[in-house]
């Protein structure tokens, strides 16, 4: 069942706070089970449930009322006051981290001494102004008590701007005294070494910092040295103190250092806007990790720093390599190198056979083993060439010698035939000799020498 509620605009945020509902197309507040703290818009005659009441009593007779007793009335009292009704407030903002869920914003109102919630809609914010941490507003809003979780805040009907908070002109004065001298210069930054030994810290024991940071350090590395210097994070020794840990530290032999705490409001953070502080931390040898735990502005100190993280637990990340990391990066690195080495070794020893069947196909021994091979062949061919060509041609100069032998008349002078010659030329005929010539007469085995004694032309003779 739905009870349907009449809540002002500026109640509105309140009543959600007690579970109203907008329905959209009624354009008219909800409830699905009616409170104490919706009835106040309840027209209604249906009744909240009562609920049983238990009285509680202490041994002097004091009675007790129980929370939500006390923050009923608490609501009753300030919601009911007109002076509280219709604020007009001056102040600096500080706390505001961006619009959160819903479309409301929640920031604090700050002055030297005081602070002040608030919950704002985002549309309050006029076009043009830039809303955010430091800057110094007129507002105007009703102080509402929310019973359900015992909180009180500045509901935010109206902002203006009342011009630069002082805090925040005093901070961007030394912001640019600091950024003149070159304290924030980025090549002044020293490298965050990626192996260190020891680390020390500059931050409170009691806070969370210091147990996020040892808990991520010695996961990542069991072995990791941790210096811890005590300090104050807040108040009027924080800055002090603070100087003075970085000043030691910084001569211990430390890798680095890690300087902050957990989060907090900018008054919280002050000390790490301190000009002390800056200073400290731009003069250490040691390299500095700012952990300043806030987002948004960052704090002078992290712009003086070497590196900035945004919590504790990411300084503790940036400062100790992770041993496990490094140790599965070292086995990826040797496997590929392993890689590698096989690979050049099988391209070498590809190359080495592959020069060696070369050196093996060129060796000299074996190219004359196979030249010798070959001159045999040529040498045994040749023979029986030759020993071919010798037969034909003896064959054939017998064959010849028969013709020349039965042509030649030496051939016929082992059948009582000579050959005779007269001064060494043939003598063919009767008529050139003489009687008393003195011829030669070549018999088969000798040579004679012979006189003409008579001469028988029996050719003549013939004639005659």
């Amino acid at each position: 069942m739905r009870y349907y509620l009449n809540v002002p605009f500026q109640q509105k945020d309140q009543a959600k706070v007690y579970g109203a509902r907008w329905d959209p197309d009624k354009r008219l507040w909800y409830c699905t089970e009616l409170n104490s703290g919706l009835m106040q818009w309840y027209e209604g005659d249906e009744k909240p449930p009562e609920q049983e009441q238990t009285e509680y009593r202490d041994s002097e007779g004091n009675s007790y009322k129980t929370v939500s007793d006390v923050n009923a009335s608490i609501t009753h009292e300030i919601n009911d006051n007109d002076v509280l009704a219709q604020i007009f407030v001056v102040g600096e903002v500080t706390d505001y981290s961006g619009h959160a869920s819903k479309g409301s914003c929640y920031f604090t109102l700050m002055d030297s001494t005081a602070k002040l919630s608030c919950i704002m809609p985002e549309r309050v914010i006029p076009e043009g102004l830039e809303f955010d941490n430091g800057k110094k507003l007129l507002v105007r809003g009703s102080f509402k008590y929310y019973s359900p979780n015992g909180s009180a805040k500045l509901n935010v009907i109206r902002i203006e701007d009342a011009g630069q908070g002082e805090d925040a002109k005093k901070l961007l004065e030394l912001k640019a005294k600091l950024e003149a001298e070159g304290l924030f210069a980025t090549e002044r930054k020293k490298e965050i070494p990626k192996h260190p030994k020891t680390i020390g810290i500059v931050t409170s024991r009691n806070g969370q910092a210091i147990q996020d940071i040892r808990k991520v350090a010695t996961k990542r590395n069991p072995y990791i040295r941790l210096l811890l210097y005590d300090v104050n994070v807040q108040g009027a020794n924080a800055a002090p103190s603070t100087v003075e840990g970085i000043r030691r530290l910084d001569k211990m032999g430390c890798d680095i250092l890690i300087v902050g705490r957990g989060g907090g409001s900018l008054e919280d953070l002050k000390a790490y806007n301190d000009e002390m502080v800056v200073r400290a931390v731009a003069a250490a040898v040691t390299p500095v990790i700012s952990a300043v735990g806030h987002e948004g502005n960052n704090s002078l100190t992290d712009l003086a720093a070497d590196r900035r993280a945004a919590t504790p637990s990411e300084a503790a990340e940036m400062a100790v390599p992770d041993v496990m990391t490094e140790v599965l990066k070292v086995r990826n690195l040797r496997a590929e190198l392993d890689i590698k080495i096989r690979n050049i070794f099988k391209r070498k020893a590809d190359r080495l056979n592959s020069g060696k069947m070369i050196l093996e196909k060129n060796d000299p021994a074996k190219k004359l083993a196979d030249r010798l091979a070959k001159l045999d062949v040529l040498s045994r061919n040749l023979r029986t060439s030759m020993d071919a060509v010798y037969v034909s041609k003896l064959n054939m100069c017998k064959v010849l010698i028969t013709e020349l032998n039965g042509l030649s008349p030496t051939a016929k002078l082992v059948n009582g035939f000579g050959y005779i010659t007269k001064d060494d030329q043939p003598v063919r005929s009767a008529g050139d000799v003489a009687v008393g010539d003195k011829l030669a007469v070549k018999i088969h085995d000798g040579d004679l020498e012979v006189t003409v004694n008579n001469i028988k032309d029996t050719a003549r003779k013939g004639d005659q």
